[in-house]
């Protein structure tokens, strides 16, 4: 699926949405957990960054060092202009050359495109970026259940979406707590009673620390 998404999903998906983008900060989830949860990170990664733009907001607002991977060829010219702080990687997350850790990692609505055959390349990726005690911001579709469907963008390829609740992944390692969860609805971008199973979505914050007890 790599391919599709350099050659040309990803500028498919940055031109269908590069209008929107960053237009409601304050509605930005990652953005409100940086903030609820008083966290001051020194370098941030951001995977599936578009044009960088919560980066932007990111090195404004605390100084920290960003670095965004985006596979959109367009995004990143796009951002290299608006964003000049930020450093771009053209790449998808399992083609990434990242090494050495980050402070905060930010992982919103990227998952779920992930194919099964590399889902746990990249989750082992994600993991060895975090720095010990450092943070995670996952943010995704948020479902009761396992859910699989098709790419509706791409109706000839075999492409589908993947639902889940990704941070499971993380936890289950015993490596990671989870700190904060916040739940909203799809359709409005906000929270309250008419979050449900067919609109709601999370975001996460987790940190990377040992959980296991010694006997």
């Amino acid at each position: 699926m790599n391919h599709v998404w350099l050659d040309s999903e990803g500028d498919n998906w940055y031109e269908r949405n590069k209008h929107h983008l960053g237009k409601a900060q304050a509605q930005d989830f990652p953005l409100l957990m940086m903030d609820l949860y008083g966290l001051k990170p020194k370098s941030v990664l951001e995977i599936g960054a578009s044009n960088g733009w919560r980066l932007g907001a990111i090195h404004q607002k605390y100084g920290a060092d960003t670095t965004a991977v985006e596979p959109s060829k367009k995004a990143v010219e796009d951002g290299r202009k608006k964003f000049p702080s930020v450093k771009f990687i053209h790449s998808t997350l399992e083609d990434c050359p990242l090494s050495g850790t980050f402070d905060l990692i930010i992982v919103n609505f990227v998952l779920h495109w992930i194919e099964r055959d590399a889902l746990y390349q990249c989750i082992g990726k994600i993991d060895r970026l975090v720095k010990d005690q450092g943070n995670l911001i996952i943010g995704d579709f948020g479902p009761d259940c396992f859910l699989k469907r098709k790419y509706h963008h791409l109706k000839d390829a075999n492409m589908h979406t993947w639902k889940m609740a990704y941070e499971q992944l993380f936890l289950q390692s015993g490596g990671y707590m989870e700190l904060a969860k916040l739940r909203y609805n799809d359709d409005t971008h906000t929270m309250g009673p008419d979050v449900n199973a067919d609109n709601g979505c999370t975001v996460v914050l987790l940190k990377k620390q040992q959980m296991y007890l010694d006997h």
